[in-house]
């Protein structure tokens, strides 16, 4: 039986130990660079065997059992079993699963003969572990047990309970600094996220700053893409303005439900691609591409939800249109067009990378195609208005030739019915003349009939033009 001197010794050295992994474990931040030194930095301090590292993951409350998985394992051994998925279930018949159930440390002084001992094929020399609870302090001022530390030995009762106390207060600190890890990983995940969403934002404005100034449609629509993919660094960008077979969008209908339902099942609208980033953008414009309003495209399905949708990785998405135009495109968001409840199109922003948005970026893109919407729908009312303005322009030009017409036809109406009395005056008097001279008399008879005749022909056109126009005005 080991002297009191040898315990107090070894007692010494296991907390000296265990002191100088807690100084290595807490300068790192890092959670998966932990994990890869921690077993590395016990087994070196303590001389052990083999270390590893088990993470619960599941709810420990939950009726589904909750596993240990194994993050980290010292050597080639726990390379192996870390791609094997190993893990070990939580209060299961496991040395791992009883620290884990019961938060309490357990000593195996001979894993052969150990009721809750799992004998695994990749450390075959293993005749002694201890496994030793994770555990951190709660926001409740309780305990929370992550998960727990195995740490073998070639040698037979190579622990002792003696040796508890000083392990366990090793694996307090590998526990606080693994939970620290996780907190910082955690802190600077969401400061990356709030990071982005300002980025995003300060982009959105930054569209919304430059599509504002632009008021010729042809123009915003060809602008806009690369404005888009400049701002945000974007692979592709398109703008699809909506059309509809009888030209009556249907978020005009008082009754929104219904006027998406008519859409649905009634005349098929479509999403016509009317801008587009580079070549391929050239390209699908030229083509006439379009895509279905509710039908199975990215476009089509928000166009006709009138919601975002995110398509992480664009092989897998149902509703995804892949296009030969773009086959680098990895992820792809379809943001809706809509002021009001009328949906003007949609726009489509594309990656090369896998998973390049998130949940988190639609409020920011959401705002940007907002920009969009509104920019869009004055550059329509502003086209509206010069149409109008065309139209009441060319009205009013032949209004004012009709009445300059009329007018003139009114003068010389006017002019020609003194003629025709004169005329008259004239014969009376030529048939009190003697006929000295019969054929000039009739000569000149026959000029003074001709004038008569032109001058009621002048004076019967006016009547004719004038007339309904003078009927038509109010009377007073």
């Amino acid at each position: 039986m080991p002297s009191d001197i040898y315990l107090a010794k070894r007692r010494a050295v296991l907390l000296q130990a265990a002191a100088k992994v807690g100084h290595s474990v807490t300068s790192i931040l890092d959670p998966d660079r932990l994990l890869e030194q921690v077993v590395d930095i016990i087994c070196d301090e303590f001389g052990f065997y083999y270390a590893g590292v088990f993470l619960i993951e599941g709810p420990l409350e939950s009726s589904k059992p909750a596993w240990a998985v194994l993050r980290a394992g010292r050597g080639e051994a726990g390379a192996a079993m870390i791609a094997e998925g190993y893990k070990l279930e939580v209060n299961g018949r496991s040395m791992i699963g009883a620290a884990t159930g019961m938060g309490s440390a357990i000593i195996a002084l001979d894993v052969g003969e150990e009721p809750v001992h799992f004998k695994n094929p990749h450390l075959p020399d293993t005749r002694s572990e201890m496994a030793l609870p994770l555990m951190v302090g709660d926001a409740d001022g309780g305990v929370r047990i992550i998960g727990a530390l195995t740490v073998q030995s070639v040698e037979e009762a190579a622990f002792s309970d003696d040796d508890i106390t000083a392990l366990q207060t090793m694996a307090d600190q590998v526990a606080i600094a693994l939970n620290n890890a996780r907190l910082y990983a955690q802190n600077r995940q969401l400061l990356a996220r709030a990071e982005r969403r300002t980025q995003l934002l300060a982009a959105a404005a930054e569209v919304g700053r430059e599509t504002a100034s632009i008021l010729d449609l042809d123009e915003l629509l060809s602008g806009m893409v690369d404005i888009i993919c400049d701002a945000y660094g974007f692979y592709y960008a398109g703008v699809f303005l909506a059309e509809y077979l009888d030209d009556e969008p249907p978020g005009s209908s008082p009754d929104l439900a219904s006027a998406r339902s008519a859409l649905a099942s009634a005349k098929p609208a479509w999403a016509v691609l009317r801008a587009g980033r580079g070549e391929a953008g050239a390209a699908m414009v030229a083509e006439g591409h379009k895509l279905e309003i509710g039908g199975h495209s990215m476009i089509g399905a928000a166009a006709g939800m009138r919601g975002a949708l995110i398509a992480l990785d664009v092989g897998e998405q149902p509703v995804h249109f892949k296009n030969p135009h773009l086959p680098d495109t990895r992820s792809e968001m379809a943001l809706p067009l809509v002021v009001g409840d009328d949906l003007l199109g949609a726009v489509t922003v594309q990656s090369t990378e896998e998973a390049a948005f998130d949940d988190d970026d639609i409020t920011s893109l959401q705002a940007m195609a907002d920009h969009l919407a509104v920019a869009i729908r004055n550059a329509q009312l502003l086209k509206e208005l010069e149409a109008a303005h065309a139209e009441l322009l060319r009205t009013k030009t032949y209004e004012s030739i009709a009445t300059a017409t009329l007018e003139a036809i009114h003068w010389i109406g006017n002019k020609a019915l003194p003629i025709s009395a004169g005329v008259q005056r004239l014969l009376e008097d030529l048939d009190r003349l003697p006929p000295t001279e019969p054929e000039r008399l009739e000569s000149m008879r026959e000029d003074l009939e001709m004038i008569a005749d032109s001058a009621a022909l002048i004076v019967s056109v006016q009547e004719h033009l004038i007339g309904p126009a003078r009927e038509e005005q109010p009377r007073p």
